[in-house]
């Protein structure tokens, strides 16, 4: 299959890819590098996933009318860490980590930081999941969020006699 990688010498005099060793990036893919992205060992890239550390235009309109480049504020590095599984069709947005060990679901879109050992779904990409790391990884395991309180949305209701109940 084919692969893009796009180097734009804009932002750094000599953009920096890094891939780490028996990494997989399967047909299809496109990275685009603007200053820096690096990409972990044993990570598992799956087919037509992008990850570009520049959106590519300029967010103020009339910048982008003007056909200037993004601000160099907006192109931030990307790190994948080891051990990470990306699904099919993921979109990585500039300034993202993957923390080691963790699983980015199909179709998901990553802005921001994704914990060690953590499953993410969705757009914007959130945690469905946790994963336990290996025993001499235990340090990265991610921290469990604590359970929400239900809070109840109506009065109670009611006694069957008809008195009134305590709240």
């Amino acid at each position: 299959g084919k692969l893009s990688i796009n180097f734009a010498a804009r932002f750094a005099k000599r953009p920096r890819l890094e891939i780490g060793h028996h990494t997989d990036i399967a047909h299809d893919c496109r990275l685009v590098v603007g200053k820096e992205v690096k990409i972990g060992a044993h990570v598992e890239i799956a087919g037509a996933v992008t990850i570009r550390d520049s959106g590519g235009h300029p967010a103020d309109p009339a910048r982008r009318a003007a056909g200037a480049p993004p601000d160099e504020a907006d192109v931030k590095p990307i790190v994948v860490h080891d051990n990470v599984w990306i699904g099919s069709h993921v979109l990585i947005l500039p300034g993202s980590d993957i923390g080691e060990g963790s699983i980015v679901s199909a179709h998901s879109v990553v802005s921001g930081v994704v914990a060690p050992y953590t499953v993410v779904a969705g757009n914007p990409a959130r945690r469905i999941g946790t994963l336990t790391p290996p025993p001499e990884r235990a340090h990265l395991a991610p921290v469990a969020k604590s359970p929400a309180v239900a809070k109840p949305d109506i009065a109670p209701a009611p006694s069957t006699d008809g008195a009134a109940t305590a709240g």
